[in-house]
């Protein structure tokens, strides 16, 4: 994520999203304008996101 921090806006696939904000690089890509889709076997993580997240990520 160093390499990414300033950068604004982009696109990304994430895999294993795990939670919305701890431990979560999605989370930093989407504090920095990016959207993307996140995919994650655990419902209840995906409802999680689809709080913290709406509007900008596509759950699978």
């Amino acid at each position: 994520m160093f390499y990414l921090k300033n950068l604004q806006g982009g696109r990304y696939f994430g895999i294993g999203s795990y939670r919305p904000k701890s431990i979560s690089n999605i989370y930093l890509l989407h504090k920095a304008g990016w959207y993307g889709v996140a995919v994650d076997i655990s419902t209840y993580k995906i409802d999680e996101m689809k709080r913290f997240r709406a509007g900008k990520v596509m759950y699978v």
